[in-house]
Formats: structure tokens, sequence, C-alpha cells
């Protein structure tokens, strides 16, 4: 008897375990107010600052709080864009996004222009923003992404934002290679894939890249004042996409995504707290009725008849 009423106690315990993390991560999942922010994109060099500044925004993804973290899924629009958002800094994001966005026509959330050094985004959703640049500034500066809320130095966060973009290096281009790797099964794997060439964050050109061509591309005599790179517009379907830079070669690499669940950015695995909480439950009941059979069962045994 003592051995079930433990049994009962623990599944109370798990229970009650239970209930409150769902509840902790619920709370957590909520973004604390205020839920608008603004941003302010300055160019400057040396401390002086650029004139003739033109960015437009893309709305990206939803952000949500946990703790000291933020965590990021893409918005409908950018969600079949074939690149997790768990890393913001990784290489390329930005890039493959704004071509992402170029190839499946996804209009801009907001455009600003200003003949100084600066514009200005008032009244922004909170949310991960790519950032591309237009115009002159356009080889100046590459497209950046962005979280409102972002932390300050102190690790609090802040809604209005002033960013200070990094201005491109000047130094002549020449060439640019492509290269694309596979990685994992090769069920479902393309013959052939397209990638663009963007100058200035515009599509320039395009190359198919196949086993006859040695999943390889070099374009040559690039315009050295402009500022050259490299996206797979359309993943193929199953795969998602990596990239690595190095100087004047960009590594493109398709990994197959089977079997894996996308977009899981928090940490935890939420799934299986429904499941935990009705097996404690369950767990509760059984125990609680258990004993009550095991005494019938004795007490049909010391009747004689």
């Amino acid at each position: 008897m003592k051995r079930y009423r433990a049994q009962a106690l623990l599944a109370a315990v798990l229970c009650v375990f239970f209930t409150v993390f769902c509840t902790q991560v619920q709370a957590e999942s909520t973004l604390p107010e205020p839920t608008k922010g603004s941003m302010r994109i300055t160019l400057q060099k040396e401390g002086t600052g650029l004139a003739d500044v033109s960015f437009r925004l893309y709305r990206a993804g939803n952000v949500s709080v946990q703790g000291k973290t933020l965590h990021c899924t893409p918005t409908p629009e950018f969600r079949k864009c074939g690149m997790p958002f768990d890393d913001l800094r990784a290489d390329g994001l930005a890039n493959h996004l704004n071509a992402f966005a170029a190839y499946n026509n996804i209009p801009f959330y907001a455009r600003e222009h200003s003949s100084g050094a600066s514009v200005s985004f008032q009244t922004l959703p909170t949310g991960l923003y790519l950032a591309v640049p237009e115009g002159t500034c356009a080889a100046k500066a590459a497209p950046f992404v962005i979280t409102i809320p972002s932390h300050d130095e102190n690790g609090n966060w802040i809604y209005d934002l002033d960013v200070y973009p990094k201005l491109l290096p000047d130094c002549p281009q020449g060439s640019l290679t492509v290269e694309k790797q596979w990685c994992g099964s090769r069920s479902g794997r393309p013959d052939r894939v397209t990638v663009w060439l963007l100058k200035n964050g515009v599509k320039a050109d395009t190359a198919v890249l196949c086993a006859q061509t040695h999943w390889k591309h070099t374009w040559e005599n690039l315009q050295p004042d402009a500022a050259w790179t490299v996206a797979e517009a359309s993943v193929p379907k199953g795969y998602t996409v990596q990239y690595a830079t190095r100087p004047k070669t960009v590594t493109i690499t398709n990994s197959h995504a089977g079997g894996c669940i996308p977009f899981i950015q928090t940490g935890q695995l939420k799934w299986p707290v429904p499941f935990l909480l009705a097996a404690g439950v369950l767990l509760l009941f059984a125990a609680a009725a258990k004993p009550k059979k095991r005494g019938s069962d004795a007490a049909k045994k010391e009747d004689p008849a």
C-alpha cells in the first residue's frame, strides 16, 4: 500500500510540475511591452556621415522572449526560404533572404530615403527585419538582419534602435566563384540548381550548377566599385541552405532536411509537455485505483464460499 501511495504522490508532483512548466513557457513566450519600436539607420565613415541614404525593410520573422533570449520564427512569406533562423549571424543569411524576397516578389514592409546620412522607421511591430540598402548606398553597405527588440550593452531589451551598419571594404572584386556542395541523403536531390549573382543587392545574372559544370561557376571582369554576392533564391524542396564566404569564393551547401523539425528556436522541445502531463494524470488515476482492486481480490480469497 505504501508503494502505491508513493506512486500517487509522485504522479501528483509530476502533474503540478508540468502544469507550472506549461504556464511558465506560455509566460516566457510573451513579449514584454511595448510591442512596437523604431529604427534609425546611419551610414558613416570614420565618424563622417554619408549622404543619400535609402533602405527598405522586410518583416521576415516573428519573435518571442524567453528570459534574456530572443527566438525567431519566419513569417508566412519567408517560411519556405530554406534557411533556419536559429543563428541570425549565419553567413549569407541577409543576402539569401534578399534574393528570396526578390525571387518570390515579396512586398517590402517599409521604405525610407534621406538626402542625409540617416533614415528612420517608426512604429515598427516587434519582429525580425531584413534591411536592404538602395540607390548609391547599396554599393557601400550590405543587407543585414536585426530584431526589435535587441539587447543593449548591459543586456537590457531596447525597442528604439540606432543602427550603424558596417561599410563594405574598398577593394576590387574582379571575379567571384560559386561552388555547390551537398550533404546528406541523395533522395530527392535535383540534378541542377540555379544561383543568382547580385550586384549591390540586385539580380545581375544567373548560373546553372550541375555535374557537367562540376557544380561550380565563375564570373569574371566584375565591376570593381560594386558589391557582388551570390544567393540560391529557390532552395530545393526538402533541403536547407548554408553559406561559407571566402575571398572571391562563396560555397553554398544544401543539406537534406528529412526527419528534422524545422524552426525549433526555443532551445526546448515543447511538444512533449501535453503528453507528459496526460501521462501524469493517467498514472495518478492508475495508482489510486490499483490498491482498491487488490483489496477486492484479497477479500475474495478470504471468503470460504
